[in-house]
């Protein structure tokens, strides 16, 4: 069979294959090795302030991220979920020559498990990179966190429909909350060939490893909450999926947000880290309601009901397997996509018949399962 480049893409277009683009998007430096390359085991978080986030590693990379879910109703009406990357340490640790690298040393982190206390441990491997070797200044790392923490930082990033609110762990100054404290910048990219190109403006098709060039997004203005926990950025000109599209291949729009070093919280303490990422999928199409109600118990609570299936689909988790039901006397299907969006396993079930999906690996991670049936969906994400 003969197929064309972008055969996957014509095979979309027709409505024949479900495509679920990223849902984060991180940055890549070459010289720090810093970011996403070789993706490692990702940590659900169950307790703690970072309780519902998830931490991932990068065996080619320094440090560890936190992704932070933002659940969200486009401009279609479907529910649909994308999320903004922080550093998770970007502080020393202390550990050999190299502990003011991320915290982690000169060591890529390769997996990643919490403890009953909360602590968190991440087991390293030799250096950085897919065949580390050598000596390492560490190969385990422990994260134990703070009884009183003074850490001031932006916990999640939600989508608006003209911009963005920022949702904070401890009340901001507002003296400090100005337009010179914030950034907000977009690039756009598509799925190549050529290794590491696609970014708009381009990378010199020389050196892929570039930093890949940003656009300015004007903010037109900035509002902080009643309660000081949250702030919304009023942003013009954001793109998301699609939007500007290039060629016959999917357009993928990320954003960045820089914070400055003057943004501090009531008792000055200074922002903790001041960047992160944003997979700008879709535009949520809900208003700042700048009252002292955190949006994600106004307005997202609301959201995670997308149909009416949902009251007829029933989850039974057991170690290595989770079983699926739907009651609602309708053919149905169940998808299993991991973090990346990649379906791996899909099977068809008939009403009342339980289905059984099972751990895709040994090793634990973060999958999202959807059931479809007559024409509405529900997804949830699971820990295996």
């Amino acid at each position: 069979m003969h197929l064309t480049p972008n055969f996957a893409q014509a095979w979309y277009d027709r409505g024949q294959a479900d495509y679920v683009p990223p849902v984060a998007i991180n940055r890549y430096n070459q010289g720090s090795k810093t970011g996403w390359v070789g993706i490692a085991q990702p940590l659900w978080l169950t307790q703690g302030p970072y309780a519902g986030q998830i931490l991932v590693g990068d065996i080619n990379s320094h440090g560890l991220w936190r992704v932070a879910l933002d659940t969200l109703i486009d401009t279609t009406g479907a529910q649909n979920m994308q999320g903004a990357v922080f550093y998770f340490n970007p502080g020393s640790t202390g550990n050999g020559t190299n502990g003011s690298i991320l915290g982690t040393g000169n060591a890529g982190i390769n997996r990643l498990t919490q403890g009953p206390d909360g602590t968190i441990y991440a087991g390293a491997g030799r250096g950085v990179g897919n065949w580390g070797s050598g000596s390492s200044s560490a190969l385990m790392y422990v994260f134990k966190p703070k009884a009183n923490s003074t850490q001031f930082e932006v916990m999640k990033i939600h989508s608006l429909k003209d911009g963005y609110e920022l949702i904070l762990n401890k009340k901001v100054d507002p003296k400090t909350v100005t337009n010179g404290s914030f950034s907000v910048k977009q690039r756009s990219w598509v799925r190549q060939a050529a290794y590491g190109m696609g970014f708009a403006p381009a990378n010199s098709p020389t050196n892929t490893t570039g930093a890949p060039q940003f656009t300015n997004r004007t903010i037109d203005s900035i509002q902080v909450s009643t309660d000081s926990l949250r702030i919304r950025l009023k942003v013009s000109g954001i793109k998301r999926l699609n939007q500007d599209r290039r060629g016959d291949s999917v357009t993928h729009w990320h954003t960045v947000f820089f914070f400055g070093p003057k943004l501090l919280s009531k008792t000055g303490d200074s922002i903790y880290t001041n960047e992160a990422d944003y997979a700008q999928n879709w535009i949520d199409t809900t208003t700042w309601n700048g009252g002292s109600i955190p949006r994600d118990t106004q307005v997202v609570v609301g959201l995670r009901q997308p149909s009416r299936l949902q009251n007829n689909v029933w989850f039974t988790q057991r170690p290595g397997f989770v079983n699926v039901n739907v009651d609602n006397m309708k053919p149905y299907l169940v998808v299993l996509r991991d973090l990346h969006g990649r379906v791996v396993d899909r099977k068809a079930g008939a009403a009342g018949v339980p289905l059984q999906i099972k751990a895709p690996g040994a090793a634990q991670s973060v999958y999202t399962l959807e059931v479809k049936s007559e024409g509405e969906s529900y997804s949830r994400i699971f820990t295996f």
